[in-house]
């Protein structure tokens, strides 16, 4: 069985592809998707989230091929623009560098691409959280740390429902193993890297190795955010996504990093 996809938007609009961020699903999207009624837009649910549990094990890679194949399959001219937040934006980069004859431009934010600490303690409290994760003091202590807004809260908590200890712990050890992939500096599609301002040291690194591998790549600092400011300001998202496409002036709470 296949991804999950939403698809919306007027036959013949060019076509963005939007992935979501680490357990959670396309849902996350909504009011992004209303914000670009004017684009063709496919919104898949990766493996093992959302609507797409029984689309096989999720891989950083294995998910890339997937999404190569839905812009082959189903987007306008079988090319695309990607987007995508957190694990998505991991996805977005390993299908740039795997598959760029399929992507007109990349927009990948907050994309970790170097070491992190603390993996192995999360995976080792799995045993602990896991029975734990449903009670809604703490799915509401989660959002509130992943800056998730509270009308997602039944999106969020089904997902959280959802989760199992083998799809969370698969999920957190392809978000800390990703690396810059080979193949980024022969990219000539115009790619953008952001990062939140309020986001660790690590990711704004991660955004510099981006731009030091891929030529056509920018990188900048979104003023007053963190992690998961494309949810939180979906209008100012969408000012960036159509910037982005049609290679117009930033916003300017966007600022060079």
């Amino acid at each position: 069985m296949g991804m999950y996809v939403q698809e919306v938007g007027p036959a013949g609009a060019p076509t963005i592809v939007l992935l979501h961020g680490a357990g959670v699903g396309g849902w996350m999207w909504r009011d992004t998707m209303a914000a670009l009624s004017e684009v063709h837009l496919l919104v898949p649910d990766m493996p093992e989230q959302g609507q797409s549990q029984d689309a096989g094990l999720f891989s950083i890679s294995g998910t890339a091929r997937l999404v190569a194949d839905l812009i082959t399959e189903r987007a306008h001219g079988g090319k695309a623009f990607v987007a995508g937040l957190s694990l998505g934006a991991q996805v977005t980069v390993s299908l740039l560098g795997s598959r760029p004859d399929v992507v007109l431009g990349a927009f990948a934010s907050g994309t970790l691409v170097r070491p992190i600490a603390g993996v192995g303690l999360v995976n080792a409290m799995l045993p602990l959280y896991m029975p734990m994760r449903n009670v809604r003091w703490l799915v509401r202590a989660n959002m509130k740390t992943l800056e998730v807004p509270d009308k997602f809260e039944s999106d969020f908590a089904r997902e959280t429902a959802a989760l199992t200890t083998a799809s969370y712990r698969r999920m957190t050890v392809e978000n800390a193993a990703f690396r810059v992939p080979p193949g980024l500096g022969s990219v000539t599609c115009p790619v953008l890297i952001t990062v939140g301002e309020r986001e660790m040291k690590v990711m704004k690194e991660s955004a510099h190795d981006l731009v030091a591998a891929a030529p056509s790549a920018r990188a900048f600092i979104v003023a007053g955010h963190g992690h998961n400011w494309p949810v939180q300001d979906p209008s100012l998202y969408a000012q960036v996504v159509r910037a982005w496409m049609t290679n117009g002036p930033l916003p300017d709470m966007l600022r060079p990093l």
